[in-house]
């Protein structure tokens, strides 16, 4: 598969934070490989776990306001919201509330990639 121009940028939406460090590693290692789902799967993810919170502090409130700021701002920028899980963080539902209000495609998958309910919005 080649990506393109034309190929659509899919934002990836699933928990980040966690109750302890190996918690949210995991988290993190997660996001890739939903990242690599989505690659192979013909789009282009967008992951705010490595764009952003990459470099932004996530327990500092000021730098976590921004970080949300910057996320809700590239939802724009994307095609649809991928939603990975049934653990609906407050972050997670933010994003998901954002999408519903612009009518931004969301489908939403399971932590093994499996479609759950197809597209809505």
């Amino acid at each position: 598969m080649d990506l393109h121009e034309n190929t659509p940028i899919v934002y990836i939406c699933s928990p980040f934070r966690g109750a302890t460090q190996d918690e949210q590693k995991a988290n993190i290692e997660n996001a890739k490989r939903y990242g690599r789902y989505a690659i192979a799967n013909g789009a282009i993810p967008f992951i705010a776990h490595l764009a952003i919170c990459g470099f932004l502090d996530d327990s500092d409130p000021e730098q976590r306001k921004l970080g949300m700021q910057a996320d809700l701002i590239m939802l724009n920028h994307c095609a649809e919201l991928w939603v990975f899980g049934n653990k609906i963080s407050s972050g997670m539902k933010a994003e998901i509330d954002y999408c519903t209000q612009k009518n931004i495609p969301i489908r939403y998958y399971t932590t093994d990639c499996q479609p759950l309910s197809g597209l809505k919005g």
